[in-house]
């Protein structure tokens, strides 16, 4: 009876589990199709034929209370079957104008020899570009969408494998489609960190000390307003500027304000900038005298550097996603050896050194406490730059200060804790030999440790010998793990530092000791545990793994 409820609940979560995962993948799956349907329908004009054409006009129109306020009126030529034929068309997008002036600007220098898109099926059909903002929208909507979608499959596949007997569960085919999924879903957050980062803050911290080379040059404003951004978040606000300025004798225009464009919260700061420009106001601009028609009003960095935080967090868990997939898939393979491989190993070779490879150790906590400290600052340092920002245009966002001040009191300690990491790599390091590694109850061996560099004198090193008991089990659709000691017994114990450079101690199991068990979701593991309290530094804790072979 027993046993027929146990399958029957086996099954039932099996069902709940496909049910959750499927549900999951479809509604993920519409972030694709969006994402690929956007691309598609910016990027199927490529398909057309490529012809060369005649630019007659191409004007730029500013109308400050159009949106987009920049618009081009288009007029080019093209030669299809003998007859020449019109077009008026930028790009296929009903979005043809821009927010920034400085983008059709640079269209137009762009368009020495042009060539025009026309649809073979209708020759009257034109435009002069193909590809526009739904090309990057597409790939980067659809991108997102696969990564949730990824996280839906291996809901599924881990429900089928639960409801299985454990009999009949493959732990290499779970591993190897656990190891697929896992690169598939860190690599696109790493594509997508490494990308932005070389795509966007790398051109723009290029630009921004090129700047320092550029031209400070009076200006007229031509038009001045406070333009409004809505979202699902809320209304957000930016001061738009537009001015014209002579340069080596020809008239440019441009709206660019600084190094980067955006808004934020906060109406009246923007109202008081515009009023204090307003049509016909002389001001300075900073133009780039290889690029004339390129300038900004602010040449500073100011609250822009916090962007260069964003793409880190994808970085961070995409690199160390897949280091994990690569790397801790082989050490779990390594570690999940048959007890009998390890007796036959230990048979042909009975004095097995372990050595501690603790900065490998310690330079990957680093880089964990940095990944999550950038994640966590980051995200924080966007309110704080609302609250900045607030503040700063006359505003009293006192709730929100004060509700940021845990946060920013954590990120703190965040940072504080990378230097805690940092300075581990510098503490003892040490070498520990163990005679024999496996081990049957009541069996001795000797165990000898020796210092191999590291700063700081301990003041206390020692020795324990560990058993520990671990229990892998499911909370819903997460892993957990929880660990119980349940031996320890010291084997060495110092404060003279004339004895901590190098030793040796007799290792004793005793004779009731658990023999070591590595099952699907517990384990009983056996440890020899160097330990040493350095002043000033983080404490060293190492530990070495033995075998305790049945009786």
């Amino acid at each position: 009876m027993k046993l027929r409820l146990q399958r029957r609940g086996r099954q039932m979560g099996k069902g709940c589990g496909i049910l959750f995962g499927v549900g999951w993948t479809l509604f993920s799956s519409i972030f694709v199709v969006v994402g690929l349907w956007a691309f598609w329908s910016s990027e199927k004009i490529r398909a057309w034929d490529e012809l060369p054409c005649t630019i007659e006009r191409f004007e730029i129109a500013d109308d400050p209370d159009a949106d987009p306020p920049f618009s081009v009126d288009l007029l080019f030529r093209y030669r299809v079957e003998g007859t020449w034929r019109e077009g008026t068309r930028l790009r296929n997008e009903d979005r043809s104008g821009a927010d920034d002036y400085e983008d059709l600007v640079e269209l137009r220098a762009e368009l020495d020899e042009p060539t025009c898109r026309v649809n073979p099926e209708n020759p009257d059909e034109a435009v002069l570009l193909a590809g526009g903002e739904g090309t990057w929208f597409g790939l980067v909507f659809a991108a997102f969408g696969g990564c949730f979608v990824l996280v839906g499959i291996g809901l599924i596949l881990n429900a089928i494998r639960e409801g299985k007997p454990s009999k009949a569960k493959s732990a290499s085919g779970d591993g190897e489609m656990g190891g697929v999924l896992g690169c598939g879903f860190f690599g696109l957050f790493a594509a997508a960190g490494v990308g932005m980062f070389f795509g966007a803050v790398v051109p723009k911290a290029i630009e921004y000390f090129a700047m320092k080379g550029w031209v400070e040059t009076p200006a007229e404003v031509v038009w001045s307003r406070v333009r409004s951004h809505h979202d699902d978040d809320g209304t957000t606000y930016s001061a738009d500027v537009f001015y014209r300025y002579e340069f080596g004798g020809s008239e440019y225009r441009s709206n660019r304000r600084g190094i980067m464009s955006g808004s934020s919260s906060g109406r009246s700061g923007k109202e008081r900038f515009v009023r204090d420009h307003p049509a016909g106001t002389g001001i300075v601009c900073y133009v780039d005298p290889d690029e004339p028609w390129r300038a900004v009003l602010e040449r500073k960095l100011g609250w822009w550097g916090l962007f260069a935080l964003f793409p880190l967090p994808f970085a961070a868990v995409g690199l160390g996603g897949l280091w994990w997939c690569f790397v801790g898939s082989k050490r779990k393979a390594k570690r999940g050896r048959s007890v009998s491989a390890d007796a036959a190993l230990a048979a042909s070779s009975p004095d097995l050194v372990t050595r501690s490879g603790s900065v490998g150790r310690r330079l990957l906590h680093v880089l964990g406490a940095v990944a999550i400290a950038a994640f966590w600052n980051g995200i924080t340092g966007v309110f704080v730059w609302q609250v900045r920002e607030g503040w700063k245009n006359g505003e009293s966002p006192w709730f929100l200060t004060l509700f940021m001040i845990p946060f920013v009191l954590v990120g703190i300690g965040l940072i504080l804790h990378i230097f805690y990491r940092f300075f581990a790599i510098f503490s003892p390091r040490y070498a520990v030999s163990i005679g024999n590694r496996h081990l049957a109850p009541g069996g001795a061996t000797e165990v000898s440790w020796e210092r191999r560099g590291g700063g700081g004198e301990p003041r206390k090193l020692s020795l324990w010998l560990i058993g520990r008991e671990e229990a892998t089990y499911r909370r819903g659709t997460s892993t957990t793990t929880d660990t119980a000691v349940f031996h320890e017994t010291p084997l060495f114990e110092t404060e003279t530092r004339m004895m901590m450079p190098k030793g040796r101690v007799a290792l004793e199991l005793p004779a009731d000791a658990v023999p070591s068990f590595r099952g699907q979701h517990n384990k009983v593991r056996w440890f020899v545990r160097l330990q040493a309290d350095v002043p000033g530094r983080p404490d060293v804790g190492d530990e070495y793994e033995i075998e305790v072979r049945p009786a």
